[in-house]
């Protein structure tokens, strides 16, 4: 019988850490590790990002449909630790002129963190940590690789158990949340050379307990 993460010792909290850890890499993410829900930084300015974006109001994965800031703040000091989910790929195919041709790799990469996350999410729970919480990156794409939300006009989700909003739609600053774990990060568009590019991909987050 799985004991609630209160009910736990330290050494079986730890051991069931590194057992989510392991589970997203061998799910095929690059890199996982712990972090401090207090490091995870929020920013009022990605929300204001996010309503000039295409996604805003036509996805239910995205602003205004998912929590505010403040309200990501105030979720996070209820949690003590998370765990942070990173796949990487070529620059090539996500910057720069030649990006474009590879747009629908992109998207299938974005869908995959999310749908590695949920999973994580419910691993987590059975062993113990029944209020763990995924988030994705990007825009939510389980319905249609491009984004369209096939539940937005009927307001009512239609894959509600896989649907993970993005870090960046409830406010997390991921390019600072990321430093804080010390990992190469860097602000890519199609503008960008690839070669001068180290690492780039989508991440995920788990909040654990």
């Amino acid at each position: 019988m799985t004991k609630p993460f209160q009910m736990m010792s330290e050494s079986e909290i730890d051991s069931h850490m590194r057992s989510l850890l392991e589970e997203g890499l061998n799910a095929g993410m690059s890199q996982a590790a712990v972090i401090r829900a207090d490091k995870i930084v929020v920013d009022e300015r990605v929300l204001y990002k996010c309503m000039f974006c295409s996604g805003y109001g036509n996805s239910l994965g995205c602003p205004p449909f998912v929590i505010k800031p403040n309200e990501t703040r105030e979720l996070l000091k209820k949690y003590q630790y998370g765990i942070i989910y990173r796949k990487l790929e070529s620059p090539e195919r996500i910057c720069g002129t030649e990006a474009e041709l590879h747009k629908n790799w992109a998207q299938q990469l974005s869908r995959d963190v999310q749908e590695t996350v949920a999973t994580l999410e419910g691993s987590a729970f059975y062993k113990g940590f029944y209020f763990a919480l995924a988030f994705g990156g990007g825009r939510c794409k389980l319905c249609s690789l491009d984004g369209d939300c096939k539940g937005l006009e009927r307001r009512t989700c239609l894959q509600p158990f896989k649907k993970k909003p993005s870090m960046e739609a409830i406010g997390i600053d991921v390019y600072s949340t990321l430093r804080e774990l010390n990992w190469t990060v860097s602000v890519v568009g199609k503008d960008t050379d690839p070669k001068t590019i180290e690492a780039v991909g989508y991440c995920g987050l788990l909040l654990v307990y």
